[in-house]
C-alpha cells in the first residue's frame, strides 16, 4: 500500500478529516504524500488518487 497520514487505532484518520471542506484535507495529504496515498477512515481503506497522470496509469493501462 503506499505511505499516508498514520491512523488512529479503530477511528483511523477520520478525525484529521475536515468536515466543512474534506477536499482541502485530501490536498494537504497529496502534497505530504503524493499523488497516490493510502487513508483508513473508520473501516474503510481508501487508496486516493490526486492525479489524472496516476488515474490513468492505473485504472485504464493497468485494468487490462
Amino acid at each position: 500500500l503506499p505511505l499516508g497520514p498514520v491512523p488512529f487505532p479503530l477511528l483511523g484518520n477520520v478525525l484529521f478529516v475536515d468536515t466543512k471542506a474534506p477536499w482541502l484535507t485530501y490536498t494537504e495529504w497529496a502534497a505530504a504524500y503524493g499523488d497516490l496515498f493510502f487513508v483508513r477512515l473508520l473501516d474503510q481503506e481508501v487508496v486516493a488518487i490526486n492525479s489524472q497522470h496516476v488515474a490513468e496509469a492505473l485504472l485504464d493501462k493497468r485494468s487490462r
